[in-house]
């Protein structure tokens, strides 16, 4: 088994180019919750999972995924600005008590929205799409529905 490696400086990775917008996304996968040791950042150590996003829709080449870390607070209280928060609303499990448990098991397959915005990476100095926000799914409007309801009752007379 080789234990020597050439390396060089730079990176594989190429930045998807989107547009800021609101865009449909699936959540694909999410990460087992990991232990982050206490760093300069984060003296007391944090603890966060990752979620992987395919993004939907038109003008989005397929197979498109952005990540997001979510972070999970140490003393159990969730601030609403949290991006935790936007996603726990999104799939309306926050509830009126403000107290709700966290399964990460749930998640896979759920559909929102997601607010995409290109931002500078802190390595690389690059813009980069960045997902800086979530939201739930549209649901259809008494407008869009009802007039789907007319047209299909249309298509079986």
């Amino acid at each position: 088994m080789a234990s020597v490696f050439d390396l060089q400086m730079g990176s594989s990775f190429t930045p998807i180019d989107i547009p800021d917008d609101i865009y449909d996304a699936e959540i694909v996968s999410v990460s087992e919750v990991i232990d982050a040791e206490p760093d300069t950042y984060n003296p007391k150590g944090r603890k966060f999972f990752t979620i992987d996003w395919e993004l939907i829709g038109d003008g989005v080449p397929e197979g498109t995924s952005l990540r997001t870390w979510q972070n999970i607070p140490l003393d159990g209280r969730l601030n609403e600005k949290a991006m935790l928060y936007q996603l726990m609303e999104a799939f309306e499990l926050v509830t009126v008590t403000g107290k709700f448990q966290l399964d990460l098991d749930f998640f896979p397959g759920k559909k929102a929205r997601v607010i995409v915005e290109r931002k500078k990476n802190q390595n690389t100095g690059e813009m980069r799409p960045k997902i800086t926000g979530i939201k739930a799914k549209r649901k259809p409007s008494a407008a869009t529905s009802g007039s789907l309801r007319k047209r299909i009752q249309d298509d079986e007379e």
